[in-house]
């Protein structure tokens, strides 16, 4: 699992996209889908997170790069992407895409903590996420050309690729050094 279900609470609306709580293995599409698209990132001290898709000849192409760079910048959206690596959420805190960690299981617990510490300035704190997305939007054109980039990508993929690519631990998320040596 990568992310867990905010838990139910009177803080924000689903719509609202404001916090996730990150368990487990978040490596390739789970990533940016369950978590980098939130403003706060609440992760278990045990869980990983990477994009091995270059490992195979691909990029994550649903907007992982979009919302890292503007997160922490192009060149560790490049690094993160290119290596294959997997990294620890303590990692993830150090480098600023990670809010917030956790111990082991305390994942919801911890965010319900978060919850009732951040109860009085929710409005100003939702108000600058909303501001964040406003200055620097992540637009339809700019997904629709990521996409496009992606699938004229998967167009060029060759047999040792797809090999790689339908490996088990690949699938998985799993370092690259273990994805490539067939570990």
């Amino acid at each position: 699992m990568c992310a867990h279900p905010a838990p139910e609470h009177e803080l924000s609306r689903p719509s609202d996209g404001y916090y996730r709580v990150g368990a487990g293995r978040c490596a390739g599409r789970r990533f940016p889908r369950s978590l980098l698209s939130f403003n706060v990132i609440i992760a278990e001290r045990d869980a990983k997170f990477g994009f091995p898709e270059n490992i195979f000849g691909l990029f994550p192409g649903m907007g992982a790069y979009s919302l890292v760079a503007r997160r922490v910048g192009a060149a560790f959206a490049e690094e993160m992407m290119l290596s294959g690596r997997i990294y620890t959420a303590e990692e993830m805190k150090d480098v600023g895409l990670v809010h917030i960690l956790a111990e082991p299981g305390q994942g919801i617990a911890e965010a319900r903590d978060y919850i009732q510490r951040s109860k009085r300035r929710h409005t100003g704190s939702r108000s600058i996420y909303q501001i964040g997305r406003e200055v620097n939007p992540i637009t339809l054109t700019e997904l629709d050309r990521i996409v496009q980039v992606w699938a004229d990508a998967c167009l060029q993929l060759r047999d040792r690729d797809l090999k790689v690519m339908h490996r088990p631990r690949v699938r998985a998320g799993s370092s690259a050094g273990d994805a490539t040596s067939g570990q």
